[in-house]
């Protein structure tokens, strides 16, 4: 849902020329040579807001939610050249034409910065229809070697790529697959790096109910510091622990946490590592673990 910036989206005859940048597809989302083929969803026109200040864009958004080499699908602001590929591919700009159209992407190396005047990397589209490789069949599971099946909205194809560097830390080899959940894996591997040992498990219910059998005093359910590892209830219920983060920072109600596996569209199994506004009324509990005094 694109609701932060005032965008309303467009149809019929209406055409191109009429969400921080974060929310917005940039360059450095494609991995180097990958030229993504996505799937026009809609068209939307709008202020939006960039590092010189808002201006009003067009945005493109896709079907897509994962394609190999990007890190997320997020929406497309169209710039001028684009605009223009655009009508040479489909003739004209209307958001119904639009609508259904692949598109192949590339990172252009030699864009010109309009802030400093000066040489940036910037997304293009191909004046040209996309050229689809052929898929290969999706290889069977890499730990237990049965077909991988769709599942939490994600195709097989996804799933059988979902390999991270913290479950392979964690489990000591490369897995694949959706049930390879790695937000409590990646509070693991954070502490483990920075030469602290935490109670290893990839659960974040089984993590909580081993501090609350074996070191219920740093068990907290208020007062959250930076340094705690807080479990969250999207719900709001505060009854589960279905996903992890560290604080770094408390305003208020609000806790500002570092988190692997979410992402925007997906707290709990969004596949990226982010910094996060929680509201502390999220949180089930947090666990305080027993830091050395600092020297």
């Amino acid at each position: 849902m694109m609701t932060k910036d005032r965008l309303r989206q467009l149809t019929g005859d209406e055409r191109l020329g009429q969400m921080r940048e974060s929310e917005y597809l940039g360059a450095e989302d494609i991995d180097d040579g990958v030229e993504p083929v996505l799937t026009i969803a809609g068209l939307w026109y709008g202020s939006v807001t960039l590092q010189r200040g808002k201006e009003n864009k067009d945005v493109l958004s896709f079907t897509e939610e994962r394609v190999p080499g990007v890190m997320q699908v997020r929406p497309l602001i169209v710039n001028s050249t684009n605009r223009k590929t655009l009508r040479k591919l489909f003739g004209d700009a209307k958001a119904s034409t639009l609508v259904g159209k692949q598109i192949q992407l590339f990172v252009d190396h030699n864009v010109r910065d309009p802030q400093d005047g000066g040489m940036t990397d910037g997304i293009r589209i191909r004046p040209y229809k996309p050229r689809v490789q052929k898929q290969e069949p999706v290889p069977p599971c890499t730990d237990c070697g049965q077909e991988i099946t769709p599942a939490m909205g994600k195709d097989a194809r996804w799933l059988a790529g979902y390999k991270v560097k913290y479950n392979t830390a964690y489990y000591g080899r490369e897995v694949s697959g959706g049930a390879y959940a790695w937000c409590m894996a990646f509070v693991w591997w954070v502490f483990r790096e920075a030469g602290f040992s935490l109670y290893k498990t990839a659960s974040c219910s089984a993590f909580v109910q081993r501090y609350r059998t074996a070191a219920p005093a740093q068990v907290v359910t208020s007062g959250y510091k930076p340094g705690d590892i807080v479990f969250f209830d999207f719900s709001g219920r505060r009854k589960k622990t279905e996903h992890v983060g560290i604080v770094v920072g408390v305003v208020g109600n609000t806790i500002l946490t570092i988190e692997g596996n979410t992402g925007n569209g997906n707290d709990a199994n969004g596949g990226a590592v982010m910094k996060r506004r929680r509201d502390v009324s999220l949180i089930t509990c947090g666990v305080r673990p027993g830091y050395p005094d600092p020297a």
